[in-house]
């Protein structure tokens, strides 16, 4: 960064270089942006130990980059023992099987795989990740092994054969019957009072039958896990009725509500786990889930704000933004790459970057007027997981205005972002 001038009207002139070059995108490594003075290389990042959950936030679902990101940044915080359970927008049912394959299971590779469920998961960096935590845990000591979490509840098949094999092996008399579960979405004759009924009944009878599982022969940390699946079959019945409402905004915060309920119980269950290095959990999803306020003035609230209800100060937020990107996209003719630009002057500046990225601590910035008043305006990019042709007639489909220190406690800038590689089946 330049040094301040002795003159008055030397520093005037600079300050207003410094400002027009900040909000032009311009500057950098080798300019007269102040970002010069706080960027940082993405293993700089720095956490607080208080903090008990570490959220990175996706600017999209379709591009490479983020998936990156997220990955290194767990990799990181794995090794400077500050995580030890990686927790993703997707479903729990599921994701029991990565967590299967990575502690050495039945499972394999390819399952654990194909059990990311959402085709945006199926990619190479998503197995690489998979392979490091399972060669992690294969020298690691009980206490110190990773552990993989879904915290969605939109799926049901596979919670559902989870719950019949754990009430299989740990059968005892007068456990409550798994036989009418699939009853429950599947048979059209059942309104949804007598949906919700069977549900709640199945789980208020397997919180009363915990110590019966244990009985015959689960471990605590396998009863709590079980219990937790009947509490999510709950979720996803009453997310599916709000579903069939066709209310998206009812529908985003149902969802947003139950996945925050869902990362509090993942942090109780590593507490559970025991070890020292179980002071915080990492959970990752899109920018508009992980924030701790709602990306939207449609929305009254958001998951990472349920979090921040609850976790307070406890709860530190990564989010991330592209300036160009080439993003991987459904739509009515199957996916496809679609480019878009978001507009963000700090995300242009990462252009001047090596590895065309760079990350801001927000802490590391509040004596900076300019920069804040930037940030406190900020239009982001926000790509979700479907693309139609509005996008390209209005801005604000593709774009936020985000208050960044108030959603975010650090971001990571990409000037590029390069669409998903997908792994066909």
């Amino acid at each position: 960064m330049r040094k301040n001038s002795t003159k008055g009207l030397m520093a005037l002139f600079m300050a207003a270089v410094t400002a027009c070059s900040l909000l032009c995108g311009c500057g950098g490594a080798n300019g007269n942006g102040l970002t010069e003075k706080y960027a940082k290389e993405v293993n700089e990042l720095t956490i607080p130990d208080n903090i008990r959950v570490i959220g990175f936030g996706e600017a999209t679902h379709g591009n490479a980059d983020f998936q990156e990101l997220k990955t290194e940044i767990f990799r990181n915080l794995v090794e400077q023992d500050k995580v030890r359970a990686f927790a993703l927008e997707g479903p729990f049912g599921e994701y029991l099987a990565v967590d299967d394959y990575i502690n050495g299971g039945k499972t394999t590779l390819d399952e654990a795989v194909e059990a990311l469920c959402f085709k945006i998961y199926k990619t190479e960096t998503s197995k690489e990740l998979l392979e490091w935590m399972r060669d992690y845990n294969d020298k690691a000591s009980n206490e110190d092994k990773l552990h993989f979490y879904g915290f969605d509840m939109q799926t049901y098949e596979a919670l559902i054969s989870y719950i019949d094999d754990f009430a299989g092996r740990y059968a005892f008399d007068n456990a409550p019957e798994t036989k009418d579960l699939t009853r429950i979405f599947e048979d059209d004759s059942l309104s949804y009072d007598e949906r919700k009924k069977m549900a709640t009944d199945y789980k208020d009878a397997v919180k009363e039958a915990k110590s019966g599982y244990i009985g015959a022969g689960a471990d605590e940390i396998e009863a709590e896990i079980f219990v937790h699946a009947a509490v999510v079959l709950e979720q996803a019945i009453n997310l599916s009725e709000v579903y069939s409402s066709n209310n998206g905004i009812a529908s985003f915060t149902t969802r947003d509500k139950f996945m925050a309920e869902n990362v509090e119980w993942i942090s109780e269950l590593e507490k559970m786990r025991g070890g020292n290095a179980r002071n915080a959990i990492f959970i990752t999803g899109h920018c508009g889930h992980i924030a701790k306020v709602p990306q939207s003035s449609f929305y009254p609230s958001n998951m990472g704000g349920d979090i921040k209800e609850v976790f307070g100060d406890d709860y530190f937020v990564i989010g991330s933004d592209y300036y160009t990107t080439d993003c991987n996209m459904p739509g009515k003719n199957g996916r496809a790459n679609h480019k878009f630009k978001s507009t963000d002057p700090l995300a242009k500046e990462a252009n001047n970057y090596d590895g065309k990225r760079y990350l801001l601590q927000f802490s590391d910035i509040a004596g900076s007027d300019v920069l804040n008043d930037e940030l406190a305006h900020l239009k982001m990019g926000s790509l979700g997981e479907n693309y139609s042709m509005i996008m390209r007639l209005s801005s604000a489909s593709s774009r936020v205005t985000v208050d960044a220190p108030k959603a975010f406690d650090a971001a990571v800038f990409v000037y590029s972002a390069k669409p998903l590689k997908l792994i066909e089946n």
